[in-house]
């Protein structure tokens, strides 16, 4: 088991890297898409995709704010996010 224990150190520190090296991408996708709505505001596909992320993150709240903006602006975008948010 010692002999074994090196790489299964290693192999559990990757795993615990992978989880926040997503959040930290997603983190990322959010203030870019943050940066495009501020200057679209009135583009669907920017809250969208800024909705989806914060449904990545587990964000529902904010993911929910975007689907009620897309209501307005694009149903049919609208549902693409609410069925993302709930899946």
């Amino acid at each position: 088991m010692r002999k074994y224990l090196p790489h299964i150190l290693i192999i559990s520190f990757v795993f615990l890297l992978v989880p926040t090296a997503h959040v930290a991408t997603y983190a990322g996708e959010i203030e870019d898409a943050k940066e495009e709505v501020r200057n679209n505001p009135d583009d669907a596909q920017t809250h969208l995709d800024l909705g989806f992320a914060y449904s990545l993150l587990n964000d529902r709240d904010s993911a929910l704010e975007q689907y009620k903006i897309l209501k307005k602006l694009d149903t049919e975008k609208a549902k693409q996010l609410l069925n993302k948010i709930y899946k």
